[in-house]
């Protein structure tokens, strides 16, 4: 996989995607997946979603001052998050966010990640 901000990858026959973050990351980096994601979730309904988190050198100052790309109700058709990674803080802090959406969310550490996408599929 190339050395991109944010990869994106679609399995249909699990309704399930995989975002793979790598460094910093901008709002044109979440603009580009939204498309994709909102066509998923279109024909698929509900999903699943696996954030593997290689690296990660903090946001774009956009991210955090202005609305999000999600904020088209994608969001809402999300069962499960398994968040995957192995930087200490990452995973506890995402993973404990409150979900006023539903949304089941979970850490793994990176060796875990047949786990982690075992965990998704487990309904």
């Amino acid at each position: 996989m190339p050395n991109v901000p944010m990869a994106y990858a679609e399995f249909p026959e699990r309704r399930t995607i995989e975002i793979t973050v790598r460094g910093a990351l901008c709002r044109e980096d979440y603009a580009s997946i939204m498309m994709p994601m909102a066509g998923f979730i279109e024909v698929q309904g509900s999903i699943q979603v696996i954030e593997i988190i290689d690296s990660f050198a903090g946001f774009d100052e956009q991210i955090a001052t202005e609305p999000g790309p999600a904020d088209g109700g994608l969001l809402a058709h999300i069962d499960r998050v398994a968040i995957v990674s192995d930087i200490g803080w990452y995973c506890p802090i995402i993973s404990a966010a409150p979900s006023t959406l539903g949304i089941r969310m979970k850490s793994f550490k990176r060796a875990e990640l047949e786990e982690a996408r075992r965990w998704v599929l487990d309904r």
